[in-house]
């Protein structure tokens, strides 16, 4: 089990992983969003696939476009999903075109290009890896807002220095991906929000009898003590 945002450094040069994480007060903004939005959770799953200096962006998206849509895979309908990536990756947009085929591509400017200590939370690691991103949003039908269910991060450039023209190329490329467990499954089981899922219903639902009220379905669902819960049982803390 992992804090969020991270994975145990690996030597292999393709990874797969599915670790359990835990926010933390490392990330104040994303701890404070549970019970906030139906989303986030204090305990949850992190699906991911990583490549060290191997395979890049037009494998990684095409591969995310893939196992979204395939029949084989998930087989979510195309026109539920929209693809955002960063407003100056052109590469990635060109991938993403090409692989969606008629599906636009929405430059998104407030994925701003980061650092990886910042998109990881490692405050105390001096090291500066600039990264890019491209996110998959589901559209639930008679939704009003997309969810976002996967993120696919580009780390390819190393920041030197004060901007601008200070990302200079990696000699290895990176991809870092991360699709939370409980939102697709949220979409693949065609509820409203990840409280409604088969693994967190049960816990919401007892919670409910004993505080005598109904599950919310969107906003702010109410559901803190189930994700509190759910992830109580997994987290011991042993006196030094």
């Amino acid at each position: 089990m992992t804090n969020q945002g991270s994975l145990p450094r690996q030597v292999q040069a393709r990874v797969h992983a599915a670790p359990r994480r835990v926010r933390s007060a490392s990330a104040p903004a994303d701890i404070d969003n549970v019970g906030r939005t139906a989303y986030h959770h204090t305990f949850f799953e992190m699906l991911g696939n990583f490549s060290f200096g191997d395979y890049f962006k037009r494998e990684a998206i095409h591969w995310a476009w893939e196992f979204l849509t395939d029949k084989k895979w998930l087989g979510i309908a195309a026109d539920r999903l929209t693809v955002s990536v960063y407003q100056d990756d052109e590469e990635a947009a060109e991938i993403g075109c090409a692989t969606s085929s008629s599906r636009p591509i929405a430059s998104s400017a407030s994925a701003k290009t980061t650092t990886f200590g910042q998109l990881a939370r490692r405050v105390r690691d001096p090291t500066e890896f600039a990264v890019r991103a491209a996110r998959s949003s589901y559209h639930p039908p008679g939704a009003t807002k997309s969810v976002e269910v996967w993120n696919l991060v580009f780390t390819q450039f190393n920041r030197v220095g004060a901007p601008p023209n200070n990302l200079r190329p990696l000699p290895s490329k990176n991809i870092d991906t991360g699709m939370g467990l409980e939102r697709i499954a949220s979409v693949m089981q065609g509820v409203d929000t990840n409280y409604h899922i088969d693994i967190l219903r049960p816990i919401v639902e007892q919670g409910r009898q004993r505080a005598r009220r109904e599950i919310r379905s969107r906003g702010r669902c109410g559901a803190p003590p189930a994700s509190h819960c759910r992830s109580r049982p997994r987290v011991q803390l042993r006196d030094s």
